[in-house]
């Protein structure tokens, strides 16, 4: 029986062993050093998207693979959100909530001839800048900062997994949805509505805390820098092959 199973399987292997020999050197390695730069949505979540709204994010990475699945990541990104609207009636327009974050993580990596996927997971710090005038969502409920108590800064967390394609043999072009997250809950406001009393100008205050949430969803472009790749072979540019 043992001997059926080996007879059976050993072909299959050495067909997918050739398979693999065949295919062209760039579509069998993936680069080692790696820089990507990507623009996208950010969409607030939690007790976040109650205050917030849809905003932009653009960001910088540069990707280190040991080999061709996992690999150092090191992250700068730059995200903001339009907030709720002000409170007063005739006042500025709203203003934006913004953060900086710089990360560091690890990444996987599964190649698929011209397709590549990874999956990430940084941590690192954010720098917050916050909207400090008073605003109110478009609903019942009235939403204040508190400058004094929301932080500058906080630990920050960043998942995500980014599906590349080979656009040529230096150059992919790619799509990641990804999940970006302050720690500590760094954001705090009040949130005042009318008592439902006799006198409607009354009001009960009650104060929350919030970290700053996005869902990220973001294309860009990796560029390989240099020629070498994880399995220590130099890229040769004067082939025709992409």
């Amino acid at each position: 029986m043992r001997k059926l199973l080996l007879f059976i399987i050993l072909p299959g292997i050495t067909i997918a062993q050739t398979t693999e020999t065949d295919l062209t050197l760039h579509l069998r390695e993936i680069p080692r050093q790696n820089l990507a730069i990507d623009l996208g949505i950010a969409e607030p979540i939690g007790d976040y998207g109650k205050i917030a709204r849809s905003g932009l994010s653009v960001g910088i990475a540069y990707d280190y693979y040991f080999s061709k699945n996992i690999g150092l990541s090191f992250s700068g990104r730059h995200t903001y959100n339009e907030t709720g609207f002000t409170m007063q009636p005739n006042g500025p327009s709203p203003q934006n909530e913004s953060s900086t974050q710089i990360t560091a993580g690890f990444l996987a990596s599964k190649t698929f001839n011209r397709f590549q996927i990874d999956a990430f997971a940084r941590a690192g710090v954010s720098f917050l800048d916050v909207n400090d005038n008073g605003f109110a969502s478009d609903n019942d409920d009235r939403f204040h900062l508190i400058n004094e108590d929301t932080k500058d800064s906080s630990a920050t967390l960043d998942l995500g997994l980014r599906f590349n394609y080979y656009f040529r043999r230096s150059v992919q072009l790619y799509f990641s949805p990804q999940l970006q997250t302050t720690i500590g809950k760094p954001l705090v406001y009040d949130t005042s509505s009318e008592l439902l009393s006799s006198n409607p100008g009354d009001l009960v205050l009650t104060r929350r805390e919030s970290n700053l949430s996005n869902l990220l969803f973001t294309v860009g472009v990796k560029f390989a820098i240099g020629r070498e790749y994880t399995n220590g072979e130099l890229r040769d540019d004067s082939e025709l092959d992409n």
